[in-house]
């Protein structure tokens, strides 16, 4: 947790040093896609998974809404099924800053996690230098979370989230997401997620992607492990929007 609380700051100073966001280049990445592929995860269980996903976005100078859904299915000697449902809605109020109202439902068999519900609205910071784009957030939300073999259970949280992304090529790109989530029960209670996703373009609307997800929860639920982490190779079809 320390380390995460470090690169979030160390990249919430990077930002705000960085020139003032273009009216010309309003986000990241704002497309519509669809993704299908193979996917590979361990921790309590590995196995070998079929993962699609897909994602909705709008975005102006003022406003973005995106919309992002995934699925796996899983065959070890019983079937797994997880999903996770993601929208969030950003009002730019000044230079380069962003009211963030962030919203995620996601449920896993397999882990025994029937729904888990946040809201996380907060502040943000976005810039764009010449090398790619640089956005940090922070904000206070709150946690439903229903557990098989557990009382469903509800608790407020602070999170941030850190997104960096490298133009290493006109046709490859390399992304770092951190989230991060600290309850403010009595109880110490904590979990993050690091994504590093290299995108490879082959097509005015194709590329490949590859990724690695690591996740850490401290109070995991009752079947699931503390670590785990997936790798994904899939293949993407975009379409409208504009390519940051």
């Amino acid at each position: 947790m320390r380390l995460a609380v470090v690169v979030f700051v160390m990249l919430f100073v990077a930002a705000t040093a960085y020139p003032r966001i273009s009216k010309s280049r309003v986000n990241e990445d704002c497309q519509n896609e669809l993704q299908v592929g193979l996917d590979s995860t361990g921790g309590n269980r590995s196995s070998l998974s079929f993962g699609s996903g897909v994602q909705a976005c709008t975005d102006n100078l003022k406003r973005r809404w995106a919309f992002e859904g995934e699925t796996l299915l899983i065959k070890s000697g019983t079937t797994n099924r997880s999903h996770k449902l993601e929208g969030a809605y950003d009002y730019r109020f000044a230079e380069g800053w962003l009211a963030i109202l962030q919203a995620s439902q996601e449920a896993d068999n397999g882990d025994g996690l029937q729904s888990r519900v946040v809201v996380s609205p907060g502040v943000g910071v976005e810039r764009f230098p010449d090398w790619g784009t640089v956005r940090v957030g922070a904000g206070f939300g709150r946690t439903w979370e229903d557990n098989r073999d557990a009382e469903p259970t509800s608790f407020s949280q602070a999170w941030s989230q850190a997104v960096v992304r490298w133009k290493v090529r006109p046709n490859i790109s390399l992304r770092e997401k951190l989230d991060a989530f600290l309850e403010t029960r009595h109880e110490a209670n904590y979990c993050y997620r690091a994504d590093t996703d290299v995108e490879f373009r082959f097509g005015d609307h194709s590329s490949l992607a590859s990724s690695i997800v690591y996740k850490w929860d401290h109070q995991p639920a009752r079947n699931a492990a503390r670590a785990s982490w997936l790798t994904r190779t899939r293949f993407v079809f975009r379409w409208g929007g504009e390519s940051r």
